[in-house]
């Protein structure tokens, strides 16, 4: 789905990346979007934010997948 909206081309010119999620949980770290974006942006040196209605991750398990920023 990245290579069909033109990710690759906006992440070069991004400064920051911001992806979301109603719910960042266990099954956003096994291939939805979010953390496919954020993989991909941390490969390419970018710091990324995820916005979310409820987060239901350690903050220990959020690094992996290259999601930064303070938890609010």
């Amino acid at each position: 789905m990245l290579d069909v909206l033109g990710f690759a081309p906006a992440l070069e010119r991004a400064e920051l990346v911001i992806t979301g999620e109603g719910s960042l949980d266990e099954q956003t770290l096994h291939g939805k979007a979010p953390a496919g974006v954020a993989a991909a942006a941390r490969a390419a040196g970018k710091e990324v934010v995820a916005v979310c209605g409820r987060l239901a991750l350690p903050a220990q398990a959020l690094g992996g997948p290259g999601f930064g920023g303070r938890i609010r």
